[in-house]
């Protein structure tokens, strides 16, 4: 067994390295970390010491890999097989799912965490999401304004048109050039109509829909700072 010490982690700029130092390498001792737009294989792995954390567009292959000492973080779509062999050995360990999981592994019963985007959710609200279950109104329902991004970004806009009285009340551009928008609408058994600041973040440029009673865009704005007016001469 020859064993490599310490924590791994592998991005696309270094993977060329890495490959070859984990060539002969049966045990990691410490956590393995495979981050975005990475295509590794290990198959001599047989085991990780820590965590095994794998991002977003990762081809992983790892045909001897069964053991892993702590939690596991799927968030790439791995080979079925790869995911019943490590859920065969480290059932008792906490796992954190998302959308690019099998449905397979879904069904499963274990410690579990559901997540989107990296936002935490219950496995209800998880599925409908994923599946874009959610009717438009139910989507604006959602309270945690993380869960009602994630939501609205897998939703199929097609959707708002079903929203009763749905109307864009202002539009313009912020100072990064982003479109922002209020939006308004109707739900049953409200007197008032909802209306929502369409915004996107200058930092992380995610997009939000935050509640709001103003008509305008920089008003809104401002109330989402707790002002009524607020003049934004640059934004990060």
């Amino acid at each position: 067994m020859k064993t490599y010490k310490g924590n791994v982690e592998i991005t696309k700029r270094n993977q060329k390295e890495w490959k070859k130092k984990l060539k002969d390498v049966t045990h990691i001792s410490g956590n393995l970390y495979i981050y975005s737009d990475v295509e590794f294989s290990a198959n001599k792995l047989e085991s990780v010491g820590g965590y095994l954390s794998i991002s977003s567009d990762v081809e992983f292959s790892a045909n001897k890999l069964e053991s892993v000492g702590g939690d596991l973080y799927i968030n790439s779509k791995i080979s079925l097989e790869l995911e019943k062999r490590l859920w065969k050995h480290n059932k008792k360990n906490k796992w954190y799912l998302t959308q690019y999981c099998s449905d397979w592994l879904f069904k499963q019963k274990g410690n579990f965490e559901f997540r989107i985007n990296d936002v935490k959710f219950d496995k209800e609200l998880f599925d409908k999401v994923r599946k874009d279950k959610l009717k438009a109104k139910e989507v604006f329902a959602i309270e945690n304004i993380e869960e009602r991004r994630v939501a609205y970004e897998f939703m199929d806009k097609a959707k708002m048109k079903e929203l009763k009285g749905y109307k864009i009340l202002d539009k313009k551009k912020d100072k990064q050039g982003n479109i922002m928008s209020v939006v308004a609408f109707e739900i049953k058994g409200y007197n008032n109509p909802f209306k929502f600041l369409r915004c996107v973040c200058p930092s992380t440029k995610r997009e939000y829909f935050l509640e709001t009673k103003a008509d305008t865009c920089e008003r809104a704005k401002a109330k989402s700072f707790g002002e009524d007016k607020i003049r934004f001469e640059e934004e990060w």
